[in-house]
Formats: structure tokens, C-alpha cells, sequence
């Protein structure tokens, strides 16, 4: 959804690969990529290098290919991110979402907690909102506060998860509240970055500005 989420995404889906052992080069020679998989799923560490030969990348996973940690240097070998996402989780603690009141609407379910102002954003329009994303148990993972860095798309370019979208669209500027997305309408039975297969994603929404 923001950088942070579509890097993690994209992390997933490029390494899953029923070989045992992939390697991939740049045209000099260098290694570019190398990733161990199993059955289809990543494992181990997955590591991508920058064209000069020095690390760029290395993604850690469990053995059901959940993503659980990462880190990223640049080109002098200077640490960006360094990041354990177990630890992160068990630190932050859990969230209870068991109080939440939740109204369906569609396939999804919403709760809000105020009721904003203006009208409900319509296709064009640019929304800037900061979330938390949580799993049922209450575990989070991924946080727009944390980065310093709200979300922003526009409504109708299918730039962000189509359930996602569709529940954004019942927020007014300066609203709070929650977004709850079955599995089915999430990633299903397959797992994506650091959420695993068949989750159930609950999202707290702050709509920060709508524009047109």
C-alpha cells in the first residue's frame, strides 16, 4: 500500500519458485539475486546485490515462507533498514479488537469512531490517510506512523487492494475508524511479504485530507 508495504509484497512474489536453489547474474557476471526455495515457498534468506557486486537486499523467512525480517544497505555498504519483524510484533504487544462494533457492508466491515466532515471522497479524488494495519489476534503488521510517511492514492486507478479501496471510499475527511477484510478479499491462501496465507486484516483508518 505505501512503499514500505509494495517493497514487502513484491519481495514475496519474486522469490517463490519450486527450484532449490536460484541464482540470477547481471550482464557483467555479477550475481544479482540467489534465493533458496522449497516447495514453492521461499526460505531461508533471499538476497539481491547492486550491479557492482555489494549487497543491496536480504529478506529473511520462516519455513511457511512468511517474510520475518529484512535488511537493506546502500551501495557503500552503509545499513538503511534493518528490520525484525517477530520482535517488532511481540514489543509493540497486542491490540484488543475484540470491542469493536462492525457494520458489513459488502463483502467488508466497517466501525467508525467519529464522524468526519464534508462529503465521501468520489473517483479522482487524491485521499491522504495514515492506517495500522492488524491481524485478528491484534498483532500488527504495518504501521503508517511508524514511517513517517501517510498514504496517498487516488480513487478508481486500482493502484491499491481492491477491498482496501472500497472501504477508504465510506471515510470523510478527518474520520476515524476500521476497515475489516476477510481473507477471501485479502491475499487468500497464499502469503504476501509478512502476512500469511488465509489472514483476516484489520485496518485503523485516520482520513487526514481528501482532494480533488
Amino acid at each position: 500500500m505505501k512503499p514500505l508495504f509494495v517493497f514487502l509484497n513484491l519481495i514475496m512474489y519474486s522469490f517463490c519458485s519450486h527450484a532449490q536453489k536460484q541464482i540470477e547474474h547481471y550482464e557483467n557476471g555479477n550475481i544479482k539475486s540467489e534465493q533458496t526455495t522449497k516447495d514453492g515457498h521461499s526460505v531461508g534468506k533471499a538476497i539481491f546485490y547492486y550491479e557492482s557486486g555489494k549487497r543491496k537486499t536480504e529478506a529473511r523467512y520462516d519455513n511457511n515462507g512468511v517474510l520475518i525480517g529484512y535488511t537493506q544497505w546502500h551501495e557503500d555498504g552503509t545499513q538503511i533498514i534493518d528490520r525484525d519483524l517477530i520482535a517488532e510484533q511481540l514489543k509493540k504487544g497486542k491490540t484488543d479488537l475484540s470491542k469493536i462494533t462492525w457494520t458489513k457492508s459488502g463483502g467488508i466491515s466497517v466501525s467508525f469512531i467519529d464522524s468526519g466532515a464534508g462529503n465521501l471522497p468520489s473517483i479522482g479524488n487524491t485521499i491522504n490517510l495514515n492506517y495500522i494495519g492488524y491481524f485478528k489476534n491484534g498483532l500488527q503488521f504495518d504501521n503508517s506512523y511508524d514511517s513517517y510517511s501517510p498514504l496517498q492514492f487516488e480513487v478508481g486507478n486500482n493502484t491499491m487492494l481492491a477491498s482496501f479501496a472500497d472501504g477508504i471510499i465510506k471515510f470523510k475527511k478527518g474520520q476515524k475508524g476500521y476497515i475489516k477484510i476477510p481473507p477471501e478479499l485479502a491475499f487468500g491462501d497464499k502469503p504476501s511479504g509478512n502476512i500469511p496465507a488465509n489472514s483476516t486484516l484489520i485496518y485503523y483508518i485516520e482520513v487526514i485530507d481528501i482532494r480533488k
